[in-house]
């Protein structure tokens, strides 16, 4: 194997503190499960606090869950936390009301490292003087004698952002009450079992009240009735919508004001103040209007309340009152279940509101559930990019948005008893008795209730009040529901823990009974179902896990043993002359490693299975995974391996021939190197001629590919050239059209470069069109989401710049590059760059840039010039202060912060 340069691998990783050694992990020793039940434990904590969880003041800070298992109350004050085995009471908590933990209930204490010992949040949240070390260290809880309650010792293990860690009980889940559990039901006709106080649970809720007498339920616990099924009219897209729609409105605020849920708009707008704020949007009412002051567009996304998930296939926007250039003129929906990876659902294009408080509506076919939608908007403006289409004020509005699901909601199918004949001639409240078996209580850890309800409930646990939603304090026979609960929100089960209430339950017959409540006498529905599981401890141990899906503030969810460490492998990534082969090796004992050469993420799905030493003769971008059972996988690894004598052949078939598409949707794509200039050569790099230059660039070609650093983009072929990918669908922006990718520097002369897991999108105005050129600038942006890198930490610019980004634009150099038909002569490549070096040279801050070949996925993309952004983060960099301080104005619009202080 001959290779053209030594490569220094600089992975770029993100820590807080040296690197310590890894050493076994183990708990303190804990009393047996009886006595452990007495005392408060860290259930879980984030020591890489990425995007999981953030604290009042907007930082995503380390965190530390603590839980009271017991069935006291119990007040931490004096109580302390420490991550220093020789210092046990490092921090104190103090003698506040956030201290005292009821019994069942979950505390969550950031760990900030701040000044004092008792500052609280605006949020409430009490904050620790020390943070975590993301590469392990000791943590443990203690009581005010400096007794070690639980430790994790001498150190937790190396952490992965946004993956928490803590303990699971060795338990079992128990079904107590289950889909086909039978139930009894009456619907009163007067007061005679009504309580009279609401310290004396109702006579019927007793395990000892004899329910003969009721109407039965043998096929299961769900009771109620629905008389009206609530569906969408089948009306064409884009059309104006009729007068007294009846629909699952999943966006409609309760009656109470209450919206189903949370939204954000786009940090490159700013919103309008006097009633025209983006809460307008989402009101239930067409009289108000949001208004954003943005020329081209911004984003509005929604998230259903509670983790729910809603399958949306239509929704309606209404214009606003003013100038129709406000409009939105094109637009893209989105779903996503994590807030990061997006999945486009709807596109539309051209959209013309005829006139002022018009309503059209837009179906689409979608299957998926999601928690988030998110609408990224364009007005006409921010299309056509023409002055004429500039809306007035630099403003795009609308009256309202509503979110459907045309799929009807009928409470019927779900029912095991219809009660509608014996409560429409009383319309009172229903009573519901559902009887369970429990051999022996003492072998439950905990207990959970799960109710699918319409739209109020009291549930007792064998005459002990333990849960209600939208009910008085003192239910009679005739007591309705305090507010209306959606039918749509009605199907999804809402969580109650019950764990508190493990010694009411006795060994043999239990019972929960229900107290079913209705909004008012002209109600067409009601639902009660119950569910109800205990977890039955196999042993008495606590098994420490990482857990992916991280639950701060409730009962942890299934985790892994361990982390999977990355592959290694034999050949850095670099230039090659000669073919040679390459070996992968798994550091984690009985793990499998998984690699691709298309570019994707490998996977067990569609990775090879690593059996021996793979070939490598031509130029091909590598990426390797390790996954073991019970074990969270591995960061994955990417090498690219550039061969010269290939490069200069690449052409439009050979591209094909790499797995590119013969089309960016409509638009034909422009592949490989052009021969006019450089001609053609044979398989050893010698020139065949052909070129319009006498042979001119042919000649250096090669020397000049290694004249610059390389940059090598590898990512999932069909998320940059698929139907709905970013470089196909390059006028489109914002976050919902960000893709995850590889990102290596390749620097030909041995120095260190870096590989790095990022997002990337298109970048631009004019030029992100395809009928302008082919060849677009793009962005990259470092996030945690992306295997936990929040910054790139490298000297990209050198050292008269920063070392540490958020983003880097990659420019293509638009109307200064021979990409652009119309630059003729006159390109240079050298322009904008010239001007900010000399800005620079002058005394003043500026951008700073540099020249790379850009690769993506092994097919040469050209010469880019990656550029600093000149944005918050910039600011805050070369200014000082805090990038949340700072506002970043583009084209009258502000991309970071406000047009506040602007404006005045």
């Amino acid at each position: 194997m001959k290779r053209l340069s030594v490569f220094r691998d600089h992975r770029v990783v993100q820590n807080r503190q040296p690197a310590r050694r890894r050493r076994n992990f183990t708990i303190e020793r804990l009393e047996p499960r009886h006595v452990l039940s007495a005392n408060v434990l860290i259930t879980e904590f984030m020591a890489s606090n990425g995007a999981t969880l953030a604290d009042g003041d907007g930082q995503y800070s380390d965190w530390i869950e603590l839980y009271n298992p017991t069935q006291q109350t119990i007040n931490l004050a004096g109580w302390r936390l420490t991550d220093d085995a020789q210092n046990l009471d490092k921090w104190t908590f103090p003698a506040f009301t956030q201290s005292i933990l009821e019994p069942g209930e979950y505390l969550v204490v950031f760990a900030s490292g701040q000044l004092t010992e008792t500052y609280v949040d605006p949020s409430g949240y009490l904050h620790t003087d020390f943070q975590l070390s993301a590469d392990g260290e000791y943590l443990a809880l203690t009581d005010p004698s400096n007794v070690v309650i639980q430790g994790f010792a001498p150190q937790f293990p190396t952490q992965r952002r946004d993956v928490s860690y803590g303990v699971n009980e060795n338990s079992v889940p128990v079904t107590l009450i289950g889909e086909t559990t039978p139930s009894r039901s009456l619907v009163p006709t007067n007061g005679s079992l009504d309580s009279g106080s609401a310290a004396v649970p109702p006579a019927w809720a007793l395990l000892s009240y004899l329910d003969g007498a009721w109407t039965p339920s043998p096929g299961g616990p769900a009771i109620g009735f629905d008389s009206e099924i609530d569906t969408v009219p089948n009306i064409p897209n884009g059309t104006l919508l009729p007068e007294g729609l009846i629909g699952n409105d999943l966006t409609d605020p309760e009656e109470d004001g209450t919206l189903n849920g949370t939204f954000t708009v786009g940090s490159g707008a700013t919103p309008s103040p006097g009633n025209e704020e983006d809460d307008k949007a989402l009101d239930n009412n067409v009289a108000t209007k949001w208004l954003e002051f943005t020329p081209t567009g911004t984003y509005y996304q929604f998230r259903f309340a509670g983790g729910q998930r809603h399958a949306v296939n239509s929704y309606t926007i209404t214009s606003a009152n003013d100038a129709d250039n406000r409009d939105p003129y094109s637009w893209t929906l989105s779903g996503s279940n994590d807030g990061v990876n997006f999945t486009v659902v709807d596109t539309r294009s051209a959209q013309d509101f005829l006139s002022r408080f018009e309503t059209r509506q837009y179906r689409f076919n979608n299957g998926a559930a999601y928690e988030y939608y998110r609408f990224d908007f364009k007005t006409k403006f921010g299309v056509t990019g023409l002055e004429v289409d500039r809306p007035s004020g630099n403003a795009m509005q609308m009256a309202e948005i509503e979110l459907f699901n045309d799929g009807p909601i009928d409470f019927s199918t779900q029912l095991d008893l219809d009660v509608e004949a014996a409560w429409t001639p009383v319309k009172s409240s229903v009573y519901q008795r559902v009887k369970f078996n429990v051999a022996d209580p003492s072998v439950l850890s905990s207990l959970q209730l799960e109710m699918r309800y319409n739209d109020g409930f009291v549930a007792y646990l064998n005459g002990k009040r333990v849960a209600a939603v939208n009910a008085p304090a003192l239910p009679t026979w005739q007591s309705t529901a305090s507010a209306e609960r959606a039918d749509g929100d009605s199907l999804g089960w809402q969580v109650f823990n019950l764990s508190t209430a493990l010694g009411d339950l006795v060994a043999g017959d239990n019972v929960l009974a229900i107290h079913v409540l209705n909004v008012n006498d002209a109600s067409l529905d009601l639902l009660s179902q119950p569910r109800l599981t205990g977890r039955v401890l196999l042993d008495q141990t606590l098994t420490p896990e990482f857990m992916p899906q991280a639950t701060p503030g409730a009962p942890n969810a299934d985790g892994f043993e361990g982390i999977v460490a990355s592959p290694q492998v034999s050949v850095e990534r670099g230039f090659y002359i000669t073919p040679f082969q390459v070996t992968l090796s798994a550091p984690t004992a009985g793990s499998q490693v998984y690699y691709t050469t298309d570019g994707s993420a490998p996977t067990a799905a569609n990775g090879t299975l690593y059996a021996g030493a793979i070939q490598v003769s031509a130029s091909t971008t590598l990426r390797a995974q390790a996954f073991r059972n019970g074990f969270l996988q591995s960061t994955p690894i990417t090498h690219t391996y550039l061969f010269i004598n290939d490069v200069i052949r690449q052409n439009y078939q050979a591209t094909l021939n790499r797995g590119f598409p013969t089309s960016w949707g409509s638009t034909a794509p422009d592949y490989g190197m052009d021969p006019d200039v450089i001609g053609n050569f044979d398989a050893q790099g010698n020139s065949l001629g052909g070129d319009l230059f006498g042979g001119t660039y042919a000649a250096t070609i090669k020397n000049d590919l290694l004249a610059l650093p390389t940059m090598s983009i590898v990512m999932n072929m069909s998320e940059m050239f698929g139907p709905n990918g970013i470089y196909t669908n390059s006028s489109a922006g914002g976050d919902a059209w960000e893709r995850a990718a590889s990102i290596e520097l390749i620097n030909p002369d041995g120095s260190d470069g870096f590989q790095i897991d990022a997002g990337i999108r298109t970048q631009g105005g004019a030029f992100r069109s395809h009928g302008l050129t082919r060849k677009h600038s793009l962005r990259l942006l470092f996030k945690g989401v992306y295997e936990g890198n929040t910054k790139l930490d490298f000297p990209l610019f050198g050292e008269d710049a920063a070392t540490s980004f958020d983003t880097i634009t990659l420019r293509a150099d638009a109307n200064d590059g021979y990409s652009w038909n119309a630059a003729g002569a006159k390109a240079q490549y050298a322009r904008d760059e010239f001007g900010r070096r000399s800005q620079a040279d002058l005394g003043q801050h500026a951008s700073h840039g540099t020249r790379v070949h850009l690769y993506i996925n092994g097919a040469y993309w050209g010469i880019y010039n990656p550029v600093e952004r000149p944005d918050a983060s910039f600011s805050a960099t070369y200014y000082g202060g805090e990038k949340e301080e700072w506002d970043a104005i583009n084209s009258g619009a502000a991309t970071d912060g406000t047009m506040d202080s602007w404006n005045t």
